[in-house]
């Protein structure tokens, strides 16, 4: 049985919830940041001082200082790479098969080559997750509030997918192409692409949008 909302109490409690995990996502990202940036201080600190055990006095201060940056900035761009080739084979569904025959020589390069990449990848990759976690906060902040309030509201109702074709009908003034990639950004919130391609919503978000806007069963 469905339940009728009241589209203006979706509007604020959208408002309410989108802030919060805005002001949650800048606090995590910040601390992610944090944790990147001294895990990529960490290597050069390490290698800077290798350098200088190792060749003492051969190399100039400057030089000395320039390779260990030159190191963190591959770290970074070996981190960007294989982010791009993990969404590449994730577009053509691709999944990597991550299991090991124990005990072969062959396993075992394999498990310490993935332990030497995180390792050297740490702290590049928590940047990343950073900046991630930082601009889903900023796109949060933006939301257009009250069309996405109006989808929702509508695909509560419906109480299971609603297909973007049923949302134009119901919403034609609301532009899906601006409000659809916002969508995302809210936890609960599945966007399907197969056809036919549309929105619904997790039973724990109706659940959480009903308590606060329904009206009562129709």
């Amino acid at each position: 049985m469905s339940r009728e909302v009241d589209t203006a109490k979706v509007r604020l409690w959208l408002s309410r919830r989108r802030l919060i995990f805005a002001a949650v996502g800048v606090t995590v990202a910040g601390a992610l940041g944090v944790l990147g940036a001294a895990a990529l201080a960490v290597w050069y600190t390490l290698i800077h001082a290798l350098l200088g055990f190792v060749l003492g006095d051969l190399l100039g201060e400057e030089v000395r200082a320039g390779i260990p940056f030159a190191f963190v900035a591959l770290l970074l761009a070996a981190n960007w790479v294989a982010n791009r080739a993990a969404n590449r084979r994730a577009r053509r569904g691709i999944v990597a098969d991550l299991r090991l025959e124990t005990g072969s020589s062959l396993g075992s390069l394999r498990a310490a080559g993935r332990i030497a990449a995180w390792v050297l990848l740490a702290g590049p990759r928590l940047v990343a997750v950073a900046f991630s976690r930082f601009a889903r906060a900023a796109r949060l902040f933006r939301m257009d509030v009250r069309p996405c309030a109006r989808v929702i509201a509508l695909v509560c109702e419906r109480g299971g997918r609603v297909s973007l074709e049923e949302i134009a009908r119901a919403l034609p003034d609301v532009n899906a192409a601006k409000v659809l990639p916002q969508l995302a950004d809210i936890r609960g919130v599945t966007l399907h692409a197969s056809d036919p391609p549309g929105v619904s919503l997790t039973d724990g978000l109706r659940g959480e949008i009903e308590a606060a806007a329904g009206r009562g069963p129709t």
